[in-house]
């Protein structure tokens, strides 16, 4: 309904993504121990962190332990979140990366050595590991105990980082763009690969280059702006582009639930209407000169 009225995709998100958090942290209270509850920060990472998620995704999250003694003792509770939360209908991670898995339950110091590995490795799971993080957000417990690790990446991350940055940022061309898809040869697109990946991504970079401690892709764009890595208007359309992205895959999602299909990233260029197809064209050149300004931004043109 809210869709149908207009209300733009990143609100709608926004919404939805504060139902999740409300759900997320009465499951945690109602299943961990009061006497665990104050000794355990409980995050979202990915799409559920940025609060881009609108339709049910994998599962991404993790725990941060006050003490590291605790692990062994909550461990079954973090196995029971999962289960209820697959029973609900959000999926597993394919990559694991939940909060049962003992990969993801650690303190802060832990987290600090997973942070120093990530940022020490060119390796693309480790990018992929590095990037869930980065976005995640707190559900329940203490904020500064992510603010501290966030603080640490920061930190961490400097021009002695230039090549680690580079890599990073080189995941920005993971897939191709499909600017010039408009011809009667291509009948269907993945909208998130050609087009919202690379934003996110992107944008992702760039806030970790200029130590953005923001939220979503949109708050990460403003504040980029603002400190002038970004040209204002450039940060706008880009803001629109992305905007009208997500516009387009859930409108082909909420479609595709209609039909009683499973939703998906893929856009049937036929079923657009003219004005749709231009936006979605419009969209994707802009994706490509901000994939121009990413490549001059952390001259990509001298990685192999």
């Amino acid at each position: 309904k809210l869709f149908e009225e207009g209300v733009k995709s990143r609100y709608i998100a926004k919404m939805v993504s504060s139902i999740n958090r409300k759900l997320l942290a009465k499951l945690f209270e109602l299943i961990v121990p009061k006497e665990y509850i104050n000794r355990a920060t409980f995050v979202v990472m990915g799409s559920e962190g940025r609060r881009e998620q609108i339709i049910k995704t994998d599962q991404d999250n993790a725990l941060i332990l006050l003490d590291i003694r605790d692990k062994e003792k909550l461990a079954p509770y973090m196995e029971k979140i999962t289960k209820i939360l697959i029973e609900l209908g959000y999926p597993r991670c394919p990559g694991n990366m939940m909060v049962s898995n003992p990969f993801w339950q650690d303190d802060i110091s832990g987290y600090k050595r997973k942070i120093d590995r990530w940022l020490d490795s060119l390796e693309e799971a480790s990018f992929i590991e590095f990037a869930t993080f980065f976005d995640s957000d707190v559900v329940v417990g203490d904020k500064e105990v992510l603010r501290e690790l966030k603080s640490y990446i920061f930190q961490k991350v400097n021009t002695q980082n230039s090549l680690y940055l580079a890599y990073f940022a080189k995941l920005t061309f993971l897939f191709e763009t499909p600017v010039g898809i408009f011809s009667i040869f291509k009948k269907e697109i993945d909208i998130k690969k050609g087009g919202i990946f690379p934003v996110v991504q992107g944008v992702r970079a760039l806030a970790l280059k200029y130590k953005v401690d923001k939220d979503s892709t949109i708050n990460r764009l403003k504040e980029l702006s603002n400190k002038g890595v970004i040209k204002k208007e450039f940060a706008k359309e880009i803001v629109e582009s992305f905007d009208t992205l997500l516009y387009l895959r859930l409108m082909a999602q909420l479609e595709a639930i209609k039909r009683g299909e499973t939703p998906s990233n893929i856009i049937n260029l036929s079923a657009l209407t003219k004005i749709k197809r231009d936006l979605l064209k419009d969209s994707l050149a802009i994706v490509d000169r901000f994939k121009k300004f990413i490549s001059s931004e952390f001259e990509l043109e001298y990685l192999r």
